[in-house]
């Protein structure tokens, strides 16, 4: 459910290129999946910051938006 969440986010701002090399990257470096990351979500922070710099923050900030009118 939340993995779908940023996995959509990411491709519609980003591509799916980029979606993949962000996966790509938490495994490389942690070993985990989007899926595991989300309850590291730090980890998932530091990646993204690798690939988006400081557009991280909206992507961040628009999926706590959207999961929380969703879950909460």
């Amino acid at each position: 459910m939340l993995t779908s969440l940023i996995d959509k986010l990411i491709r519609e701002n980003w591509g799916h290129k980029a979606l993949r090399k962000i996966e790509k990257r938490l495994f490389e470096r942690y070993e985990l999946s989007l899926e595991h990351c989300l309850f590291e979500f730090e980890k998932v922070d530091e990646v993204l910051r690798e690939f988006l710099g400081d557009r991280a923050d909206g992507l961040e900030q628009r999926f706590l938006k959207t999961w929380s009118r969703k879950y909460l």
